[in-house]
C-alpha cells in the first residue's frame, strides 16, 4: 500500500498507515492516496485518528438499533429518507467506531456538549479520549484523539458567489489573497481556507459564535501551515497546525490541532 506527499513516495506499509509529523514539518500537507481497511483496536499514545465514512454504503435499518432514543427520535424528523440515512449512519458510526476504542457496546455510549455545541464522550475509561465530526453530502470524517483540541471539516465544493460570500466571513487578510487569485484558482482557496477556518473554530470548541473575521488561517496554499488571532482573541493565538485532507474529488477539507499534539496520523476507511 503506497501513500503519497504531493509527487513524492514517502514510505510503503503492508498493513498500517503510520505518518510521522517529523516528515511533514515543511508543508504538513495531508494528502493519502488510498484510506485504510485495516481497523486499531486502541488508540495509540501519540497519535490521531481520521475516519471516512461513505454514508450511502450503509442502510438505515443496518444501523438503527445502535442508536439511542433521542438520535432516533432525530433521525424520524427529516423530510428525506437521504438526509435521515446520513444523520443515522453517521451517529451509528461514530458509536461503533468510539466502542471499539473504549471497550465498550456502542449502544451504551453517551454524549455531552458544552455551550457551544462541541459534542464529547461521557465516561471514564482510562485513557482520555476526543473527536469531532463533520459531514457534507455523502461523506462524514471522524477525527480521534487523546487531545480535545480537535476540529475537522468537509465541505461538498459548489459552485458560489465566492467574493461576495468571503467578504461576510473571511478577514480583510484572506479577502486580499482570494481576489488577487485567477478565478479559477478561486474555488478551491475559497473552499480551502474555509474548511480550515470552520475546523479551528471546532477545535476551540466556540464553533460561529467565534467571530470568522479575526482570524487568519494560513494564507499560501502549500506552503504556511499558521494561525494568526486578531483583536481580543489572542488568548487562542497559542499555536496550532493545519492539516489539508484530500479525501475525494468534489470535496475539500481540513484538520486542525494544537502544535505538536500528536506524533502521528493514521487514515482509515469505514466499513461495516
Amino acid at each position: 500500500m503506497k501513500f503519497w506527499l504531493g509527487s513524492v513516495m514517502l514510505f510503503q506499509l503492508d498493513t498500517e498507515f503510520d505518518w510521522k509529523m517529523s516528515n511533514f514539518l515543511s508543508e504538513n500537507d495531508f494528502t493519502v492516496s488510498k484510506w485504510l481497511k485495516v481497523y486499531p483496536s486502541k488508540l495509540d499514545s501519540g497519535c490521531l485518528d481520521v475516519w471516512r465514512v461513505y454514508l450511502p454504503a450503509i442502510e438505515f435499518e443496518d444501523i438503527e438499533s445502535l442508536l439511542s432514543i433521542d438520535e432516533r427520535s432525530r433521525a424520524a424528523k427529516y423530510r428525506f429518507a437521504k438526509d435521515r440515512n446520513s444523520y443515522a449512519v453517521s451517529r451509528a458510526a461514530l458509536r461503533l467506531i468510539l466502542g471499539r476504542y473504549v471497550q465498550e457496546s456502542p449502544r451504551n455510549l453517551s454524549f455531552s456538549s458544552n455551550a457551544f455545541g462541541k459534542p464529547s464522550l461521557v465516561g471514564d475509561f482510562g485513557n482520555p479520549i476526543f473527536f469531532n465530526v463533520s459531514h457534507s453530502a455523502e461523506f462524514t470524517l471522524i477525527a480521534v484523539g487523546s487531545c480535545p483540541e480537535i476540529g475537522i471539516d468537509i465541505e461538498y465544493v459548489r459552485e458560489l458567489d465566492y467574493l461576495s460570500l468571503a467578504e461576510s466571513v473571511f478577514s480583510h487578510r484572506e479577502q486580499s489573497v482570494l481576489k488577487e487569485l485567477s478565478a479559477d484558482r478561486q474555488k478551491h482557496a475559497f473552499y480551502t481556507f474555509w474548511t480550515r477556518k470552520e475546523a479551528f473554530i471546532k477545535a476551540i470548541g466556540y464553533g460561529l459564535s467565534f467571530p470568522l473575521k479575526e482570524f487568519d488561517v494560513a494564507l499560501f496554499l502549500g506552503k504556511e501551515r499558521h494561525i494568526t488571532i486578531h483583536s481580543t482573541q489572542k488568548a487562542f493565538d497559542t499555536g496550532w497546525e493545519i492539516f489539508d485532507i484530500q479525501t475525494e474529488a468534489q470535496y475539500c477539507a481540513a484538520l486542525v490541532v494544537p502544535s505538536k499534539a500528536f506524533e502521528r496520523i493514521r487514515a482509515f476507511d469505514f466499513k461495516l
